[in-house]
């Protein structure tokens, strides 16, 4: 599973159809984050597509290019581990106290 989640996001061989469509998807909301910049006034779709395009970056850039789950129990076991490595990666706070722990 986590090969299989490393091959689609990165540039992988053994899954070229599930690397190209999210490759194409990354470039069709990086096109479509550059529409709303184009016109002087805002209407409410303009808006959905700049809240939709800047919500996919932001999760791709949080979770990081090495984020994986191996073997999930469950979505409650996914959530969990994307939230730690989110504040493992992000938060000093956190990784302090994980030291504290130690």
């Amino acid at each position: 599973m986590r090969k299989k989640i490393y091959d689609i996001i990165e540039v992988g061989k053994d899954n070229p159809g599930a690397n190209r469509a999210y490759s194409v998807f990354m470039l069709c909301c990086i096109a479509a984050s550059l529409i709303p910049l184009g016109f002087k006034e805002t209407t409410p779709f303009l808006d959905l597509l700049d809240t939709f395009s800047v919500t996919v970056f932001i999760i791709d850039y949080l979770l990081g290019e090495d984020w994986y789950v191996v073997d999930p129990l469950g979505q409650t076991q996914i959530n969990e581990i994307a939230l730690y490595k989110i504040l493992e990666k992000h938060s000093k706070r956190y990784r302090k106290e994980c030291k504290g722990r130690k």
